[in-house]
């Protein structure tokens, strides 16, 4: 059955005489059964399992069979940044002498300067939302 307004799938009980909504098991676009948690992406085209979300990063959908993957991803992607940051820190003071300033006029100590701030802000960024899918 179906709601004149809007549509919507709903099944009457009549022993009870209520009125329920009812999730469709069935994916009109792919013609598949679909189990529950289930979703279709517009992005891939594709019903998925336990969906999460679709990934531009990684260009396809989050859902039951690559979580995990997409998790060691996040982390992974972590740890190359924190690296990277604490490398271009250790660049920096060395560079440092202790009576004089650090000559910016030199490009590669602002390329350094750069990477530190941009790979402390998406270091809180990625360590944050891998914290949170790791949960």
């Amino acid at each position: 059955h179906f709601d004149p307004g809007t549509q919507a799938p709903y099944f009457y009980n009549a022993k009870f005489g209520t009125t329920h909504w009812e999730i469709p098991r069935y994916c009109a676009t792919c013609n598949l059964q679909r189990p529950p948690r289930s979703k279709h992406c517009s992005a891939c085209d594709n019903c998925v399992d336990r969906f999460d979300h679709h990934c531009p990063w990684v260009g396809n959908c989050i859902g039951r069979r690559n979580y995990r993957t997409f998790v060691f991803f996040l982390v992974a992607v972590s740890l190359l940044d924190a690296a990277l940051t604490a490398f271009a820190v250790l660049f920096l003071v060395g560079k440092a002498e202790p009576d004089k300033m650090i000559d910016f006029r030199n490009m590669i100590v602002v390329v350094a300067l750069i990477l530190v701030v941009y790979g402390t802000f998406m270091l809180i960024s990625l360590g944050g939302l891998a914290t949170y899918h790791a949960n």
